[in-house]
């Protein structure tokens, strides 16, 4: 749908209340976008479909002011307000903050400050520039962001609507397009897949949107939605036209930037990501839900680009509608991950090895000392002033946390993820416990073992503490018990010993991944 006639001066410099020089015109399925230099307009295309309405000029007003609204809680230094473009007797377009009474109002359009389009992530992924760094960091400040949103006051009875009626919709909507002439097959099968997961999964989405974990999200996190910006990734461009689908599980709004780097091959940016997000926030209560939200955002983009073909008859959004349809085929398919415990006394480099290694798995992590203040409901990095074996290491605590570790762990081998759960696992029975949860779901389990002498221990762990950067209490009280008590994981046990004094470089940390994934 190209820009109407009634709207083609804004192509022209003149049309705008600030000097620019050339203006670009950038299109999507459902609005225009004009890049003038210092700023960006973005007006909404007059369309109606299932999941948006913008067909009256009166609701794209509203929804313009929706969009500024929503998307400050992500980039408030972006968006600046809504414009109405207004024609005068002559017909001449300009644009102002309100409607002029003596003038038509057209349209109405967002203002923005306008950035560099070649800062946005998915274009500096292409130039090779895109670092796991800044999406582990990225990760963190959404989790951040998300603690700080509003909780809708849902029920169980909300689920069919909230977090099954999307993925009813985006079928729907792709099967009314012509791609599903040719396509009909790996349609069905797709939705059958899809429609059974989230069926296993009633019971967890009954508990997330009943705990407040159903919140006004970005809606539309993907990698084409975030930009470098002074250095920083900040996500724009949120979901604003649809309720129901902006207040949605959080772990929703993670898995559409995490099935955006998987598709793109990207395995150690998605994984990072991921992990960042959870150590900050330690919703591993959420991750059960991840495969359904990564199956349901690829569908997202399948239904865009079939759209999108509808409008354009561009045969290569048809491919990628494809595409994306047989990604969630195959997502959907995975066999059980398989499952490894780090173990070792506190210190011996565990955690960072587990971290290096969530790329290259590619795997989960689910650490104790996380999932610990979280149960508490303590921030990851809180101090909760327990002793030795009291307080959240009681050994009643003890055992809820390696309860909860182990129910979500299941439940993500079960979904086709790699795990790391990492722990020292100091304990025998522990570890054995883990192995049969393995061994039931038809899957394998291994032991990373990390060892250093004990002068290297307590330093690092004396200057872990001076930092504060790190969940972990443990001091030197606690590490003399760990060696009273700890039961070293013997021959018969399936076990990869790591001098963990000598840094991996990157062909051993692919080749113990190997290891650590065979058969």
């Amino acid at each position: 749908m190209a820009l109407p006639d009634t709207l083609h001066a804004l192509l022209d410099p003149a049309s705008y209340p600030h000097p620019c020089n050339t203006i670009e015109l950038i299109e999507t399925h459902i609005s225009w976008v004009l890049l003038t230099g210092e700023f960006a307009y973005k007006l909404k295309k007059p369309v109606h479909f299932n999941f948006v309405d913008f067909s009256t000029l009166e609701r794209r007003a509203h929804f313009c002011r929706e969009e500024v609204r929503c998307n400050r809680a992500f980039a408030p230094d972006i968006y600046l307000g809504v414009v109405a473009v207004c024609a005068d007797a002559a017909g001449a377009l300009t644009l102002s903050p309100d409607a002029d009474p003596s003038s038509m109002t057209l349209e109405w359009a967002v203002q923005m400050r306008q950035f560099d389009p070649a800062l946005a992530l998915d274009r500096v992924l292409e130039r090779g520039e895109l670092g796991r760094r800044g999406l582990d960091t990225f990760g963190r400040d959404l989790a951040r962001r998300h603690g700080a949103l509003p909780v809708l006051e849902g029920t169980a009875a909300d689920v069919p609507a909230r977090i099954f009626g999307p993925v009813t919709d985006n079928f729907e909507e792709i099967e009314s397009t012509p791609l599903a002439e040719d396509h009909a097959a790996l349609i069905g099968e797709t939705s059958t897949a899809a429609r059974a997961l989230g069926a296993a999964l009633r019971a967890h989405f009954d508990e997330r949107i009943s705990t407040g974990q159903v919140r006004e999200c970005h809606g539309d996190l993907h990698l084409a939605n975030l930009a470098l910006i002074d250095g920083v990734v900040t996500a724009f461009d949120c979901l604003e036209f649809n309720d129901n689908l902006r207040w949605i599980d959080t772990m929703s709004d993670v898995a559409f930037l995490f099935m955006d780097c998987l598709y793109r091959g990207e395995q150690s940016l998605a994984y990072g990501f991921l992990d960042g997000y959870l150590d900050e926030s330690g919703d591993y209560k959420g991750v059960p839900g991840l495969a359904y939200f990564a199956a349901y955002r690829s569908v997202v983009r399948a239904k865009v680009a079939a759209l999108r073909w509808v409008q354009s008859a561009d045969t290569a959004s048809a491919e990628s509608s494809v595409r994306h349809l047989e990604w969630t085929r195959r997502w959907l398919a995975r066999p059980p991950g398989k499952l490894i415990l780090t173990c070792g006394l506190s210190g011996s480099g565990k955690s960072y090895l587990a971290q290096r290694l969530l790329g290259e798995l590619p795997a989960v992590r689910l650490r104790s000392d996380v999932a610990r203040k979280q149960l508490a409901g303590l921030a990851p990095l809180a101090a909760s002033g327990s002793g030795v074996e009291s307080g959240l290491y009681d050994p009643q605590q003890s055992d809820a946390t390696f309860d909860h570790l182990a129910t979500v762990a299941g439940a993500l081998l079960r979904s086709g993820e790699h795990v790391i759960v990492d722990a020292t696992f100091i304990e025998r029975a522990r570890r054995d416990r883990f192995r049969s949860l393995a061994a039931e779901l038809g899957t394998a389990a291994r032991i990373l073992y990390c060892e250093a002498p004990l002068e290297i221990l307590e330093a690092r762990l004396a200057t872990r503490a001076a930092t504060g950067a790190d969940p972990s209490e443990a001091d030197r009280s606690v590490l003399a018990l760990q060696l009273e008590r700890f039961d070293a994981p013997g021959a018969e046990e399936p076990v990869h010993r790591i001098d963990s004094t000598m840094d991996l470089d990157e062909r051993a940390l692919t080749d113990l991944a190997g290891q650590l994934l065979a058969d």
